[in-house]
């Protein structure tokens, strides 16, 4: 049968088109060409490590970084080059839309997200801002309903959008009847392009700033006052808010503030729906941040509207073009796409406000355009966030193989029966918004938005891609959404940090690009492509190596590069000029200019000394020590004086960060080497002149003092808020007489004051100037023994409570003020040694560790590390370890009146302490000196629970919790009791004659047993709640080994 007329229009009319980009034949040239350099030169690192010139240590390290440099660049080089085989450039067309969708109740629905998380950081008028201007869309008002998410359960964010529906149903009529492009009212009001001057203008103008003065008036207050809430349906939402609810604990709250079925605007147009969500939190509960918040967002909107589209927006990034949501149906309506696999259609971030020469990069050229195009041409572009229209069922499984969700009610298929405002409705909403829905279901897995990453945008995306899913990427000519770039340089390497973190999430999952996404559905390209964001933060490597290794060597004199008369000199500026050409190239293809390519490749050199390496850092010290990051919400508020000094180009450094030291230590040592090297080059006599020179280090510590020039400024000369900072300073407050008490050390002697009194007014107090009077800390309910040596009945209790001792020990005694320089000079040397007793408290953990590991490592291996029993020096240790012990055993029985099973207890728990706590505390102590510790001060619980009470009764160690403190005391206990087996074992065999150089050694071993007892007892005895942990167990038992085996190859040398 021959097709009608309307079918063949709708066959010929094509909904976008897309075209090569020119510049693929070059790139597919240049590649093979350019590996083939980066080949030769690996070979000759390679070649130079097992044959070096020299035979010096300096000389291989120095080979061996380089190498190791040279090959995640080229790694990363290799990810770079899948975007650069196949880019597309897409143009969709508009007009011919409704030859494929005849009608426009044909159009889909679409769910509008918008997450926002905190009314201080991120102001609830720019929030109502961007929802106003996607509320505005040229679509149909009955398929397009509005969530907004507020993980903050604030009462100011919802009064912000109560006041926005009112001004709403004035706004959107006015948009349609004169064609207003810029739908932000903000934007529209604040722009200086004319708009017609007429009453109606001058009225919603008068509304809008009426209704900004409201919101700012309410958050600047920090509370809904009653003059301005307005009837009874007011009253009874903002009454359900307590002031109990915080931020992390506060019931679901869902309130419809529009109801497309119901609520008319000014003109009597149906009004899109507008609901403002809330979802449960509870500091018991995880909650995933933004992908848990959109999840929520997922299940509600499927109980409430369900849409089949669904597009996600942050809460600053407004909607610039009206016809967006068309212009995205251009694809996800496209049958030549193939719908049943298109999962998202991305659009570009953009920003405004952005300076002239984007000093910062906040246009992310390469991720948010170029990188997207070239992916087009394989499975399509990633998620990145923000202005993505997604496919729901995208969100349920793979394309050939859905997921269903725990109850139909949430999945795509769901088909809602009643009003957004029916009880049913809300009843349901509010079920799948609680914080505790989640648990045993498929969510954050395999369905919707995916757990185990602090970027979830990116995580979603490439799993999508991995389960069979395309995208396609919408780049028009008008940006579709514009945000707010940080204009300041700490907030964006703060946020780089945050996004870094989330991306080596993703490197060492299970489900990681290298290794998983390579071989999934979306092909081996793909998957490797993914690598380039996933391994991101390992460009610090190759940047820190050459931002110091070239410039110290020649600073030394050394050459670490050929010279110009070596036939290898040429290949090192080829591989420079034909990267930093090409990326040039890729940059000014896609919009961009000469000087904002510079300032992006300074950035770039910026984060590899700062937000990637410390971003790596972080993630170890997360994954291995269990020193965690919280998530923080990227600032929107712009300070008048950062937004001039932003505008005129000038770095905002301002606020002391440790991530400032890296780049500016790299920055003055290149200048010094720079400087030393023209110098020298100057003035040397004969030889070969520059054809000998180190030309190729000149041209690296040339390169790093222009792109270093924003910190000479900010260090040398500059004088404005903006400057570097040279130290934060704090001040304190005392009082003339202050009783201070712990909240558990209540009073047990009512006439305490007055036997302090006797010290401040009797008369051998004359002349004497008292500070303070020290009373003693007692506890009760220390069991017989006393087997923590301290009150809390948790052993990680004590031990995490005396590694924040610890680390405030260390902050003193390597202050300015450390007692054993200035306590020595004001209060004497006696006084200040013995302050020093206290304040150094935490380098036991060298002698303890030494003596806990190296004399047994060395039994084990037969190695003697101490004298022979004949041997005169064998007394002296016997002497100094008895007379230690018995003097402290003498002072703790007498002067303390305890007894010898106490004083044990206090022995044991001081070598526990130098194995966790003491050794803690210092490398805690080091972290954070470097701004690397995001560790806060914790609390001591004084939660008594009731078989942990019993179980310290009876004297039984508490483990029960898994913690890397307990890791270095299993690992000593474990190897101490082998090598006193081994010990034993060899006086067995040989009599003590044969091994008289290791009696020391083998009785160490067994006092490191004894002492040990405890902990065997809680990893192979007990099956208590309190027993040791399984996993730090296992743990113990591979590090030592690892130990053990290490040590076995460095005795035998």
């Amino acid at each position: 049968m021959e097709d009608d007329p309307t079918t063949r229009r709708r066959r010929s009319s094509a909904l976008h088109t897309a075209d090569r980009w020119p510049i693929t034949p070059f790139n597919r040239l240049f590649a093979p060409i350019y590996l083939l350099a980066v080949l030769a030169l690996l070979y000759r690192h390679v070649t130079n490590l097992l044959v070096p010139a020299t035979s010096s240590p300096s000389s291989f390290t120095t080979t061996l970084a380089l190498l190791v440099a040279d090959l995640v660049l080229a790694f990363m080089w290799a990810t770079t080059q899948v975007f650069r085989m196949n880019p597309i450039r897409r143009r969709e067309a508009v007009e011919n839309l409704n030859d494929v969708v005849a009608e426009e109740g044909e159009l889909p629905g679409v769910d509008v997200f918008i997450c926002t998380a905190d009314p201080y950081k991120e102001p609830p008028l720019g929030v109502v801002n961007t929802a106003l201007s996607v509320m505005a869309y040229d679509y149909p008002r009955d398929r397009l309903a509005v969530y907004v998410s507020d993980d903050g359960g604030s009462a100011l964010t919802l009064f912000a959008f109560v006041e926005a529906a009112k001004f709403a149903a004035r706004w959107l009529p006015f948009c349609e009847r004169n064609r207003v492009v810029e739908r932000n009212p903000a934007v529209y009001f604040g722009s200086n392009r004319g708009h017609p001057v007429d009453g109606e203008v001058e009225e919603i103008k008068t509304m809008y700033e009426s209704m900004k003065h409201k919101v700012e008036h309410v958050v600047e207050a920090g509370k809904v006052d009653d003059q301005f809430i307005d009837g009874p349906k007011e009253q009874e939402a903002f009454g359900k808010w307590s002031d109990k609810f915080t931020k992390h604990n506060h019931p679901t709250f869902i309130q419809v503030l529009l109801d497309s079925k119901n609520d008319k605007d000014v003109d009597g147009h149906v009004m899109p729906n507008l609901i403002y969500v809330s979802r449960e939190k509870s500091s018991t509960s995880q909650h995933h941040f933004k992908a848990g918040a959109l999840n929520v967002l997922l299940r509600v909107s499927a109980t409430m509207t369900n849409q089949p589209i669904v597009l996600t927006l942050d809460c600053d990034m407004y909607s610039n073009d009206p016809a967006t949501p068309r212009r995205a149906m251009c694809y996800l309506c496209d049958p030549k796409l193939g719908p049943e696999n298109s999962a998202f259609v991305q659009f570009p971030q953009k920003y405004h406000g952005i300076n002239e020469n984007d000093i910062y990069a906040g246009e992310f050229q390469r991720l948010f355009q170029a990188m997207p195009m070239g992916a087009d041409g394989l499975c399509g572009p990633h998620h990145v966030g923000t202005g993505c229209f997604f496919r729901r069922r995208a969100f349920f499984g793979s394309p050939s193989s859905p997921v269903a969700p725990e109850i139909p009610e949430v999945g795509p298929d769901h088909v809602v029966g009643g009003s957004v405002r029916s009880g049913s409705v809300l009843e349901l909403a509010h079920r799948v918004a609680e914080c505790g829905y989640e648990n045993q279901t498929s969510w954050g897995s395999k369905i919707g938005y995916r757990y185990g990453s602090l970027v979830e945008d990116y995580y979603t995306g490439y799993r999508l891609h991995c389960e069979g899913w395309k995208s396609v990427f919408c780049c028009p000519q008008r940006p579709a959404f514009l945000g707010d770039a940080p204009i300041s340089l700490a907030d964006m390497l703060n946020q780089q940090k945050r996004w870094d973190i989330g991306l080596l999430e993703v490197a060492f999952s299970r489900f990681s690009t290298l290794t998983y996404g390579v071989r999934s559905s979306a092909g081996f390209l793909m998957g490797f492509g993914y690598c380039q964001n996933a391994f991101w933060p390992s460009w610090s490597i190759p940047v820190i190596v050459y931002s110091f290794l070239p410039q110290l060597a020649l600073l030394n004199g050394l050459h670490i590069f050929p010279k110009a008369t070596e036939p290898w000199f040429w290949l090192y500026p080829f591989l420079f000029l034909g990267a930093y050409a090409q990326d040039m190239l890729d940059f000014l293809l896609v919009g961009g200019t000469f000087q904002r390519w510079w300032s992006d490749q300074r950035i770039w050199l910026l984060r590899g000394l700062t937000c990637h390496l410390f971003a790596a850092v972080e993630y170890f010290l997360k994954y291995f020590l269990g020193i965690a990051a919280g998530f923080n919400v990227t600032s929107k508020v712009i300070d008048e004086e950062q937004s001039k000094r932003y505008d005129r180009g000038t770095f905002e450094f301002g606020v002391h960060s440790p991530m400032f030291v890296p780049p500016t230590a790299a920055a003055l040592i290149s200048l010094l080497a720079l400087v030393q090297g023209l110098a020298a080059q100057a003035m040397s006599r004969g030889g070969g002149g520059w054809r000998d020179a180190p030309l190729l280090q000149l041209f690296v510590a040339g390169f790093g003092v222009v792109n270093g020039w924003p910190i000479y400024e900010a260090v040398g000369w500059r004088s404005d808020g903006g400057r570097m900072p040279l130290r934060v300073s704090a001040v304190m407050t005392n009082a003339p007489l202050v009783l201070t008490l712990d909240c558990d050390m209540f009073s047990t002697n009512p006439r305490t004051p007055l036997h302090v009194l006797c010290y401040y007014f009797s008369p051998p107090a004359a002349g004497r100037k008292y500070g303070f009077v020290q009373f003693p800390q007692r506890f009760r309910g220390v069991n017989k023994h006393d087997i923590y040596g301290d009150s809390p009945i948790s052993f990680a209790d004590v031990l995490i409570q005396q590694s924040r001792w610890s680390v405030g020990a260390f902050e003193l005694s390597m202050s300015k003020k450390s007692p054993l320089f200035m306590g020595i000079r004001k209060l004497g040397w006696l006084m200040g040694l013995g302050y020093c007793h206290f304040s150094f408290w935490p380098i036991w953990s060298l002698p303890i560790t030494t003596y806990a590991f190296l004399p047994q490592l060395a039994l084990l291996n037969g190695v003697s590390v101490f004298p022979k029993v004949s041997d005169p020096w064998f007394l002296l240790y016997t002497f100094l370890f008895l007379g230690s012990y018995l003097q402290d055993m003498l002072e703790f029985t007498t002067v303390s009146n305890s007894t010898f099973r106490r004083w044990w207890n206090e022995q044991r728990i001081w070598t526990v302490r130098g194995l966790s706590c003491f050794l803690f505390g210092g490398f805690d102590f080091v972290l954070k000196s470097l701004g690397v510790s995001t560790k806060g001060f914790s609390l001591t619980s004084k939660v008594v629970d009731e078989e942990q009470r019993q179980r310290y009764e009876k004297g039984m160690f508490e483990f029960g919790v898994s913690s890397p403190i307990f890791l270095p005391m299993a690992m000593a206990a474990l190897i101490n009791l082998v090598s006193f087996g081994f010990g034993l074992g060899r006086v067995l065999t040989g009599g003590w004659w044969n091994v008289e150089g290791l009696v020391l050694q083998i009785v160490l071993s067994g006092f490191g047993v004894l002492n040990s007892v405890p902990i065997y007892e809680a990893m192979v005895v007990r099956r208590d709640p309190g027993k040791f942990p399984a996993r730090g167990s296992f743990a113990a038992v591979v590090v030592s080994v690892v130990l053990c085996s290490l040590a076995s190859v460095m005795f035998s040398f």
